[in-house]
């Protein structure tokens, strides 16, 4: 029983359908395994405050205020329930990759096989 194919784009689907197995495995585990996110004393977070909006702005402009939006949403993907589905994401996303690659070569493959272009284009019956 062969379980790997012997053409380069074989495996490449095989790793694919591999790594997309395992991400929605691990997401999975991710998601079900999660803490719920811990509660805030007094239900208070500083970084959501007027005051602390406006010295941020004073200080580096509207940039540093979106930045700091984008550091707190980028950390926030790597924690809890957000983490199961940045897995699923990244999962997806490169087994599509190696789907399209692998479609690519066989595609390229079967052109080679085919014979040269003129060939090809002058099969047709002569008159």
């Amino acid at each position: 029983m062969k379980f790997f194919p012997a053409t380069f784009h074989g495996r490449l689907r095989v790793a694919a359908t591999a790594i997309l197995a395992a991400g929605l495995t691990a997401s999975t585990i991710a998601y079900l395994l999660a803490a719920p996110p811990a509660d805030l004393p007094l239900d208070y977070d500083p970084r959501y405050s007027k005051s602390y909006q406006h010295d941020l702005e004073l200080y580096g402009g509207t940039l540093n205020v979106l930045a700091s939006e984008f550091m707190d949403w980028f950390a926030g993907l790597w924690h809890g329930r957000a983490l199961a589905g940045t897995v699923a994401v990244f999962a997806v996303t490169i087994s599509a990759i190696l789907y399209f690659v692998a479609n690519r070569l066989q595609r390229d493959a079967a052109v080679e096989d085919s014979g040269p272009a003129w060939e090809r284009d002058n099969a047709g019956p002569r008159r």
